[in-house]
């Protein structure tokens, strides 16, 4: 099975999705959570997008609003991804790139990361 199928797979079984990013955000971290997101959609499935600040105003085109920030709501992000069954990782290769809060919530994780194959991510 392709890695491709993998990750459906892990979608469509999974009861609660969150997607993180890195902090300091930028268009790679924002553009790569709403892309996964919208196809995490269109599989019928539900998943939330939680990162630890908040973009940059040049990336406000984008719809962010459904986006929970660690430091503007830290009570919901820490909800959310304590419910989580599958959380995906985007743009960072380590945890610590998410800040001492989030970085102590990564406990159950997939890596889903374009940059780099790391089998040491935590």
């Amino acid at each position: 099975m392709n890695i491709y199928k993998q990750i459906e797979i892990e979608i469509q079984t999974a009861s609660h999705i969150v997607i993180t990013a890195h902090k300091s955000a930028d268009g790679d971290s924002v553009g790569s959570s709403l892309g996964l997101l919208h196809f995490i959609e269109k599989l019928g499935k539900k998943a939330v997008i939680c990162h630890p600040d908040k973009a940059p105003d040049f990336l406000y085109w984008l719809d962010t609003s459904g986006i929970f920030l660690m430091d503007e709501n830290p009570e919901e992000v820490t909800t959310q991804m304590k419910k989580a069954d599958l959380i995906f990782c985007l743009d960072y290769n380590a945890t610590y790139r998410v800040g001492s809060e989030m970085q102590a919530l990564l406990e159950v994780l997939k890596e889903l990361d374009h940059t780099v194959k790391s089998k040491n991510l935590f």
